[in-house]
């Protein structure tokens, strides 16, 4: 006979496991009831041995037994565990099972199955009688009652089990949710950042504490669709009012940054978003988060002045450096380059497609020696930019470029162990120092070396030891004869172009003699100056006299200025430097009293220093 105890519908499988669990781990002294229930029932039934078993095919436990003596019912119990794992593994189908518990029964034992709501088999009720002293079928009905007895206690116990699980499943959650609430109010007020919720269907508006702090309002402020668009001014009530129209009607989370005045009257800025929540194809509510970012748009407007501030300053320094007459080159602490303006490409004469970024000093100093724009040392220049800027001194150098052109360079070192090359071209600067410098030893009327450059000349040839001197030198003066009638005769631009003929005479008598080398000097009004060199292995006053004659013989010839045939003369005195000669005076005065003797002759020639012979127009 078997006896079901169907228990009430359980609906949370992980609770129901949890009580299961439960129950099979109580002691025995926990099934106090269970065991009375039992010892009553085995004297109305008259059995021998009864057995309360809780559990599965996997796991089971006896909770309660009946037994008169102790060695009879320990020899019974393999029949007890027999009969309840048959019981406990059978389908809960009625009719298989009902078929199947015949075989395992047999007429001085009874089974009786216990199964919960879902009609899974949780237990047995075994039970063992004298067949001799007891009739199977006379005692069916009360061995159902003791089952459905036996079933009431447990379940009773399982739902005691359960609620308790339930009950405390409950205060876990409770306790999580509002765990879960204060996090949510302590990282919103970390974050600064506040929740609301509007309900589609009751067309209610619920803040969160930040949010209402953000607002300005109390707990006791009930706010409304229509009285939260009110905390926005007017140029930003359109903006939130259209977002939260546009989330009424569309799909997809939206954010929205705008002024906004707090109920105290504070004007700041906000961050709202929020999205829809949905079910099915119908909306339900909106939901989202409300943020005071008016710190962050004062330090966005701050970054974003100094951005400004920055561009322009960007924008004035590349203007700075594009109409710079300077070429500008950074190069980083690997001497690498960095930037650099048009001006350094133009006077270095380099193409965009000859340098890039990242081009290394080295290689572009290379490419202007391929080129044979420069030349030199590079492994020289590195060194001594070395040295230089450890001491934290710029260098600065002077290059020619090519044939035509100098660049002044100066190299300074920067705090990241870099450098700015900043490159010149002094081409023109150089022209007119080279000009100036000229024109300081230089007559400027005829190009012929001044009485400054020939002084100097005069004094380093006199001042150099006289077995140190490479040749032997001879002073000529001369005076024009008859030059001052010119001017009187036919005006100074008439004197200017004479005197300007004469130069170029003297300059062809300087290309003919190979041997003897001379600097020409015009000293002032129709003087002039001849210093020769003359070799060693020369004599030295010939030669000289040989140079005399040939300047009286051109100098002397007719001039034709402003189409008119003009003669002068000239009168020339001659002085060897000896070596006895020490002080520049005395040389000069030697070769200006040889000059003054043919010009008191009143005959163009020359006169040799401390020599009778003399020549003239007339010898």
């Amino acid at each position: 006979m078997v006896t079901r105890f169907e228990a009430e519908p359980v609906h949370d499988a992980e609770l129901e496991q949890q009580a299961f669990d439960l129950l099979l781990s109580y002691r025995d002294a926990q099934f106090t009831e269970l065991n009375h229930l039992l010892m009553m029932a085995a004297s109305c039934v008259r059995s021998e041995d009864i057995r309360v078993t809780i559990g599965n095919r996997d796991r089971s436990k006896v909770v309660a037994t009946y037994f008169p003596s102790r060695g009879q019912a320990e020899d019974r119990l393999q029949d007890h565990i027999r009969v309840s794992a048959r019981v406990m593994s059978l389908s809960s189908d009625n009719s298989v099972y009902e078929e199947e518990l015949k075989h395992i029964t047999h007429q001085s034992i009874m089974a009786t199955a216990l199964s919960d709501g879902n009609r899974s088999v949780i237990g047995a009720v075994t039970m063992i009688f004298d067949e001799n002293l007891v009739d199977r079928a006379s005692i069916e009905s009360k061995v159902r009652l003791l089952a459905s007895s036996v079933g009431g206690l447990v379940n009773s116990q399982f739902n005691a089990i359960r609620a308790q699980l339930a009950q405390q499943s409950e205060r876990r959650a409770r306790d999580l949710a509002m765990r879960k609430e204060r996090l949510l109010e302590e990282v919103a007020n970390v974050s600064g950042v506040g929740g609301w919720e509007f309900d589609v269907v009751t067309q209610e508006l619920f803040w969160t504490r930040k949010t209402r702090e953000i607002h300005e309002v109390d707990d006791r402020y009930i706010p409304s669709l229509d009285t939260a668009y009110d905390f926005y001014p007017e140029q930003s009530r359109s903006i939130i009012t259209q977002v939260v129209e546009d989330g009424l009607k569309k799909h997809g989370i939206w954010d929205v940054e705008v002024p906004f005045v707090t109920a105290k009257g504070r004007q700041i800025w906000v961050k709202a978003t929020g999205f829809g929540v949905y079910e099915g194809e119908e909306l339900q509510r909106l939901i989202g988060g409300f943020q005071d970012i008016t710190a962050r748009k004062r330090q966005d407007d701050l970054l974003e002045e100094k951005e400004r501030e920055a561009r322009a300053q960007r924008n004035e320094f590349s203007a700075i450096l594009a109409n710079m007459s300077q070429g500008i080159a950074v190069y980083d602490a690997e001497a690498k380059l960095k930037y650099w303006n048009q001006r350094y490409l133009k006077i270095l004469q380099l193409t965009e497609n000859d340098i890039t970024i990242g081009m290394t000093f080295c290689q572009i100093i290379k490419h202007l020696t391929d080129v044979n724009l420069l030349s030199g040392d590079i492994t020289t220049l590195i060194n001594r930019m070395q040295m230089n800027f450890e001491l934290n001194k710029e260098l600065r150098m002077k290059y020619r470029l090519g044939a035509e052109s100098v660049i002044d360079v100066i190299y300074t070192p920067l705090p990241d162990k870099g450098w700015v090359t900043t490159v010149e071209d002094i081409s023109n600067r150089e022209a007119i120092a080279k000009q100036i410098k000229f024109n300081a030893n230089h007559d400027s009327l005829t190009g012929l070396a001044n009485r400054l450059l020939f002084n100097k000349a005069l004094t380093k040839v006199i001042t150099t030891e006289p077995q140190a001197r490479p040749y032997q030198y001879t002073l000529l003066l001369l005076d024009l004869d008859g030059f001052k009638a010119v001017n009187d005769n036919y005006g100074h631009i008439a004197g200017d172009e004479v005197l300007i003929e004469v130069s170029r005479r003297l300059h062809s008598i300087d290309e003919t003699f190979e041997h003897c080398q001379s600097t020409t000097a015009r000293l002032g009004g129709d003087e002039f100056a001849i210093l020769l060199a003359h070799q060693k292995d020369t004599h030295a006053l010939s030669e000289a006299k040989l140079v005399a004659q040939m300047i009286h013989r051109r100098l002397c010839r007719s001039y034709t200025i402003v189409g008119k045939d003009i003669h002068i003369g000239v009168s020339i005195g001659i002085a060897q430097l000896l070596d006895i000669d020490v002080e520049l005076r005395e040389w000069i005065h030697r070769a200006d009293t040889a000059m003054y003797s043919v010009k008191k002759s009143r005959k163009s020639g020359y006169h040799v220093s401390n020599d009778e012979e003399r020549f003239d127009n007339e010898s």
